[in-house]
Formats: structure tokens, sequence, C-alpha cells
């Protein structure tokens, strides 16, 4: 656990830096009165909008988790789902490529005594209808909107075919992991052993032991896909919706400032081929990255001086917002659970 926190307050640490950093570059030229002034003009109800839709996107994560722990025979409250839910999000905001969400909802789960082997192959199923999803979201771009895409990327187009391609790779090894798991056991354990024999590997053992355990749990989620096929088009169909709630956004910031030009349909095209280009890089949340991929492909549509407040306030909602309103929640929640463990 201490280990954990340590590597927790590192995170945190690196992710203020990067925001930190990110911030000053951005605003330092900039004339602060101005924006300010546009986004106190900006019109309250789809601001509000925005900020339904985010809390919309954790509590679909959240129906997720409640609706397959149920169908594995492990209920779980919806409450305690929305929980672990801002708790992920949380998490995977101020890590690396979002590589910390699941192994803290893990922990949480633990300490609520759920079933942990059922709760890791709800997660599995969780990212792979998440990545897939965003596939699917990226070939739909460039494919129905690939005109204004193209023209609004620009060069930067290489970003989105790399999240596309990185986000194939995952899913792919994900699904050698369940479909083809001996070929993949056998894979690992020559690593393992290749890495034990050069002293990189302290405990072979261990290290074997561990692998073992979550190629069990890939064969649970293999037989869970071939005998549950409905419900994984459930969970598609949820995750999708949930990821276009998230796109919306931008769109609702756009009509706050008055625009209507364009579409609800070009902007979340627009806005879903900023997420994905930025979903697999190696930062929090694409900090900086995403920033300026925004500043580069809607500075034409959100007309004027409104370019700046328009990426403030999307950004403000869809991700620092929210990231405030999880870290809240994570904040009770873990005095909670400090209080009953001191209690008993």
């Amino acid at each position: 656990m201490k280990k954990n926190n340590k590597k927790n307050i590192c995170n945190a640490i690196f992710f203020l830096f990067i925001v930190g950093i990110t911030f000053y570059l951005l605003l330092k030229d900039q004339e602060m009165p101005l924006i300010i002034d546009s986004i106190r003009r900006a019109n309250t109800f789809y601001i509000v909008l925005g900020f339904a839709a985010v809390i919309f996107f954790v509590c679909c994560e959240a129906v997720i988790i409640h609706y397959m722990m149920r169908k594995l025979d492990s209920p779980t409250r919806v409450r305690s789902c929305i929980k672990y839910s801002f708790i992920g999000f949380f998490f995977s905001c101020i890590t690396p490529s979002a590589t910390g969400g699941q192994p803290a909802q893990l922990y949480y789960m633990k300490q609520d005594k759920a079933n942990l082997g059922v709760a890791s192959l709800v997660l599995l199923e969780v990212t792979i209808a998440y990545k897939s999803i965003l596939i699917i979201l990226g070939m739909m771009v460039l494919t129905i909107k690939k005109k204004i895409v193209f023209h609004y990327l620009g060069k930067n187009v290489y970003f989105l075919y790399f999240g596309i391609v990185m986000n194939i790779v995952v899913v792919l090894w994900l699904a050698m992991l369940i479909f083809r798991t001996k070929t993949v056991r056998k894979l690992v354990y020559k690593l393992i052993s290749f890495f034990a024999s050069r002293n990189i590997i302290k405990n072979k053992e261990k290290t074997v032991e561990k692998a073992d355990t979550a190629f069990s749990r890939y064969n649970e989620g293999a037989l869970f896909l071939n005998s549950n096929k409905k419900i994984m088009v459930n969970v598609f169909l949820i995750t999708f919706v949930q990821r276009i709630a998230m796109f919306l956004v931008t769109y609702f910031v756009y009509r706050s400032f008055g625009l209507s030009e364009y579409g609800v349909v070009d902007i979340v095209a627009l806005q879903s081929a900023i997420s994905i280009a930025v979903d697999m890089l190696p930062l929090p949340g694409g900090i900086g990255v995403s920033e300026n991929l925004f500043l580069i492909i809607f500075r034409k549509i959100f007309k004027g001086s409104l370019i700046m407040p328009g990426m403030l306030l999307s950004r403000g909602i869809s991700y620092y917002g929210l990231l405030i309103i999880s870290a809240i929640i994570m904040i009770v929640v873990q005095i909670r659970y400090n209080y009953r463990t001191n209690k008993a």
C-alpha cells in the first residue's frame, strides 16, 4: 500500500508539472481579461448541458459494471459502481496512457469485498469495448466526415492514424490473450525464463504465479464472450453512447457562444478525432497535445477571439472539471474507508 501511495504521489506531481507547463505556454501571451469576459458571456444553459454530459459519461461506465457484475452472479450496488467509475476516471487522468484507472478500481472493489475474479473480468471487457468503440468511431470519422477531418487536421491527421493503429494493436493483443491463451502463455513463460536467467526478474516463481492468475482470468473472459454475446452487444452500445456524450461537450461549448454554422455531427467528428489521436499517448489525459490539437482544429470554427475561451471551457468541463469532481469523490471515499478501518 505504501508503495502504491508513493507511486500515486509521483504521478500527481508529474501531472501537476505537465499542467503547469501546458497552461503557462498557452496563456503567457494571451489577454486574460478578454478570455475571462468571453467565458462569462457563455450561455449557462449549454454549459450545464456540458457538465451533464460528462457526468452521464462516468455513469455509463457504472451502468456497465453494475450490469455485468449482476450477470456474472456478483451483484454490486449502483452507488458503489458510480464510485468505482469516478475513482477510475481520476486515476486514469493522472497516470500516463490511463494505466492507473483499473488497478485503483480493483483496489476499492477489494475493500468492498467484491469478487475480484469477476471484477477483473468485467473491467477487462470494459477495456475491450472502450478501445473497440474508439476504433469504430475513428473509422466512421475517416469515412463519413473524411473531407472536414482532413481539412481541419491537415498534417495532424497522422495523430489520428496513430491513435487508431495503437488501439487496434491493444484490442488485437487482448483478443490474443483471450482466444489464443496457450500461444501467448508459452511466449510469456519463455520471456520470464529469459529475464530470470539475466537476473532482471528476481523471483521467477512468483512472476509465473502472477502470469498463471492472469491467464486464468483471460480464459474466463473467452468463455464469457462466447456464451454471452448479447450482453457484450449491449455493453458495446452503452459504450458507444458514452463516448458520444463526452464528444458532445465541445458542441455544447460551441453553442454556448451563440455559434451555429457547424452542425453537431461536424463538431463531434472533429472532437472524436482529437480524443482518438491522444488516447494512447504516454501523457496523463493527453495534456498539452489535446489542447494544442483543439486550437489547431477549431481555430476557424470558434471564430475570432473565441478559440482560447472555447478550448478552456471544453477541456475545463470534459477533463479538468470532471477530474476535480472525481478527486473530491475519491477523497470522501478514502476518508470513509479510513474511518471504517480505524473503527474496526
